[in-house]
């Protein structure tokens, strides 16, 4: 179903303000789980194999994957197994997108070693020592936080741009849910609303019903 969106008056005369309040009175979902214990706990498991997993990749093909559409899949089958076994409750559609954010955080961070590293190796034919490689990637991974949020806020709090990574987990997501649980319709919708949040909150908002899942903080 299409979600609640800004129309194209509404985003260019809207202040971010008015747009962040609108989408915390629409979108946001605060009654639902989201970043758990067991939520970050699996993001971190998920996210340290899946990391060894696109750094081997990377390694041996020059080609970098994504992990978010894997960890998804992975952490529904695992709280879905566990639910049906008694172990545990199964995760809200909101704490799946939290593990995923996570993993995918993670499995990003091994990026700085398979271009930049490998070609100045190479190049110099000198391998660093392992604690240059920690540095560079806390380097490399500080930055990109203090990036990410004035780009956020530029482009997607304000100009409300889709944001199409986060397309694909969030659709798998939401199928699961809805293949594996019958809900009432207007339960259903309350999710399909709530899946698009990614991170601990992300809103999917866009210029037309194919609009993407799009990243929204509150901070």
């Amino acid at each position: 179903m299409a979600l609640l969106q800004l129309n194209e008056e509404q985003i260019r005369t809207w202040t971010r303000a008015q747009k962040d309040e609108w989408w915390l009175k629409n979108v946001y979902r605060g009654d639902m789980p989201q970043l758990t214990l067991r939520s970050g706990a699996t993001g971190f498991l998920l996210g340290g194999v899946l990391a060894a997993t696109a750094l081997y990749i990377a390694a041996k093909t020059g080609i970098t994957i994504g992990v978010g559409l894997t960890s998804v899949i992975l952490a529904f089958a695992i709280y879905r197994i566990m639910n049906t076994a008694g172990l545990a409750q199964d995760f809200t559609i909101l704490e799946n997108n939290c593990t995923q954010s996570i993993a995918t955080a993670a499995g990003y961070m091994v990026s700085p070693l398979i271009a930049a590293l490998a070609a100045y190796m190479l190049v110099t034919n000198h391998i660093p020592p392992w604690w240059h490689l920690v540095l560079w990637m806390v380097v490399c991974s500080t930055l990109g936080v203090l990036l990410a949020f004035p780009m956020k806020r530029r482009f997607i709090n304000d100009e409300q741009l889709p944001f199409p990574e986060g397309r694909a987990p969030g659709e798998a997501s939401r199928i699961h849910r809805a293949r594996h649980r019958r809900l009432p319709a207007h339960h259903q919708r309350r999710l399909d609303e709530a899946a698009a949040v990614q991170d601990p909150s992300h809103a999917r908002v866009g210029r037309n019903e194919g609009a993407m899942d799009v990243p929204r903080a509150t901070g």
